[in-house]
């Protein structure tokens, strides 16, 4: 009997240790958090919503609701429907926000089932997909083939980027992936779930060059879930270009397709026709519900950035649903005035790219450059993305050439961009000609008279009558703190005009004899001549041959810069910080208007 006590007594023993050293070898590494969410003050909370969402605009509501920590942990899906946040992604990565930052509560639980796992994911932090070649043993021989592998890094005790997470000592690197679910942000590689969501993902890692490893992924064999796809088209006409304001206006004509077969089924819309009032192969007029709006690839509510206070004004909407492929089509016509910064350092040779970014939800969405094959659409929204018009102000002043449109995942938008070039023929008439002719007229000083009053009297007569010209220009450009070529123009002739006042000083004062005082003055006005004709006709060159105007990936790159000055956010124009992003290496090429773009290098003087 004392002899089967002590076994049991040492049984009991060896079963605590073997229940330690087990818990200790799937402990989860937790590392010290500067503060929780609970302990945040409002501006704390919104500046921490701003970074997770930062062209989304959530962080104004959260300010004006006057949201704390406490308050942000202890709210609920409702609660953020009734601020104005009904995405379902959205919402998830706001509970997922509360969960990861406070460390009472236990992880989520995401659906799996798409991916036939049962185990909740694992959350990794700092994640890239990585392209490697191992052994397969179905192979056998010591083949190796391509595979692809979730690789993560540890975290820092401080964290990266204001995020702070857990993972499990896995050694940082996935088994080969088996299946990626985009729309959830969702990897298995047959044994793991892991969740992998973008604003974790490796900032080394291009979202571009994500995208091609997918692409790679498919081709391999990898199951790849992709996100709803959608496509947007545009028929835009421009109204007015303020370059004094720097903003223009546009009419245009949006429309958005995707497909939604149950959008009836599943009263996320109704139908405005009965069933015997719908002709076979006949679209049927429906209006959106709320579930039917929050589902839309696009907000009206927020649709473009940097408008002009409430300029945005839709006049017309309209959806329909073709039964028989399940596309929905929306049909809306809006005029908004967007504010743009304008490229003026080559005015009257400038080029202008107007353009209008439209919000999408790249996160829920993939926005296609060509509409699937199968949806049927109609060849004009086949032909192109985009196309322009300018109204017949705008045509007597610009040239207009063929729109591109492009998808910018960064920033979560396509940009629909009109090019537009000046017209000189204006400009040369009413400033340029006479100021040559004003300038050539200096030319008579050097034998207008003896005297060295006169000489100045028409110096100075000359220089005044440029000063009204430039007072003109300056009422027809906004306050800018660079030189046009039209500056360098008008200070070319002052500096002409400056030489014959120099000149007739000089004669003046130090040649006492009137033949060789003669004699430089005929000498000064034909090198004057020559002078000023060569720097005309170096004009009349780079402007016949394109010299002077800039090309259009330059003006692309100045107009992105002070884009991203912005927060795209509709209706407001805050600072933006920039983490990471790139200058455009991530767009996607929607295509050109037609082939008359291989016109769009043809810089001569319209």
């Amino acid at each position: 009997r004392e002899s089967m006590a002590d076994l049991l007594k040492m049984a009991r023993v060896v079963s605590t240790k073997m229940k330690k050293r087990r818990a200790a070898s799937n402990k989860l590494v937790e590392y010290p958090r500067k503060r929780s969410v609970a302990a945040m003050s409002k501006y704390e909370i919104a500046d921490l919503i701003h970074k997770t969402f930062p062209t989304e605009g959530y962080d104004k509501k959260f300010i004006r609701h006057e949201v704390t920590g406490e308050d942000f942990v202890a709210m609920e899906k409702e609660d953020f429907r009734a601020m104005g946040i009904s995405k379902f992604n959205h919402l998830r990565r706001l509970l997922d926000l509360q969960l990861l930052r406070d460390p009472m509560r236990p992880p989520p639980a995401h659906d799996t089932e798409s991916l036939g796992a049962s185990a909740r994911p694992l959350r990794v932090p700092f994640w890239r997909i990585c392209r490697v070649r191992m052994k397969d043993p179905e192979i056998g021989s010591g083949e190796k083939k391509v595979r692809y592998v979730l690789r993560w890094d540890p975290p820092t005790p401080e964290g990266e980027d204001g995020v702070e997470c857990k993972a499990k000592l896995l050694g940082g690197t996935s088994a080969p992936i088996v299946k990626y679910d985009v729309h959830h942000s969702i990897v298995h590689d047959g044994k793991r779930t892991y969740s992998v969501v973008q604003e974790h993902r490796k900032q080394k890692q291009s979202l571009g060059e994500l995208e091609n490893l997918i692409e790679e992924m498919r081709s391999n064999g990898v199951i790849i879930l992709d996100k709803k796809q959608a496509y947007m088209y545009m028929d835009m006409e421009i109204l007015q270009i303020d370059i004094v304001n720097e903003r223009f206006s546009v009419s245009c004509s949006l429309s958005v397709f995707w497909r939604d077969p149950t959008i009836i089924d599943d009263h996320r819309a109704i139908p405005l026709l009965d069933k015997d009032d719908i002709l076979p192969d006949a679209e049927i007029p429906i209006v959106l519900t709320r579930r039917g709006r929050e589902d839309m690839p696009i907000s009206l509510e927020r649709l473009f950035a940097n408008p002009v206070g409430s300029s945005v004004n839709v006049y017309y909407r309209n959806e329909n649903l073709q039964p028989k492929t399940g596309v929905v089509r929306g049909s809306y016509k809006i005029r908004v005035t967007i504010k743009q910064s304008m490229s003026l350092s080559r005015f009257p040779f400038d080029r202008q790219m107007l353009q209008v970014f439209v919000f999408a939800g790249t996160e829920d969405w993939h926005i296609a450059s060509e509409p699937p094959v199968e949806w049927l659409l109609p060849d004009q929204f086949c032909t192109s993305s985009v196309t322009c018009v300018p109204s017949s102000r705008v045509e007597s002043e610009y040239k207009c050439f063929p729109p591109i449109a492009r998808l910018d995942a960064n920033r979560g938008g396509i940009r629909f961009t009109a090019r537009v070039q000046r017209y000189q023929t204006y400009y040369i008439v009413t400033a340029i000609f006479p100021m040559f002719i004003l300038t050539l007229i200096g030319a008579a000083g050097f034998l207008y008279t003896q005297l060295l009053e006169g000489r100045i009297v028409l110096v100075v007569r000359l220089m005044l009558t440029i000063v009204a010209f430039r007072l003109w220009l300056s009422g027809i450009l906004p306050v800018i703190s660079y030189i046009t070529v039209m500056d360098i123009y008008l200070l070319t002739s002052y500096v002409m005009l400056t030489f014959v006042a120099l000149e007739s000083v000089l004669v003046t004062w130090r040649i006492t004899s009137a033949e060789v005082a003669l004699y430089v003055d005929i000498v000064s006005a034909v090198i004057y001549v020559v002078f000023w004709g060569c720097i005309n006709l170096g004009y009349v060159t780079a402007a016949y041959t394109g010299f002077l105007f800039q090309s259009w990936d330059v003006v692309e790159e100045l107009n992105l810069k002070s884009f991203e000055r912005h927060v795209l956010v509709g209706n407001t124009m805050d600072l933006y910080e920039e983490d990471g992003g790139g200058k455009g290496e991530e767009d996607e090429d929607f295509g050109e208007g037609s082939e008359e773009s291989k016109l769009e290098d043809d810089g001569r003087v319209q």
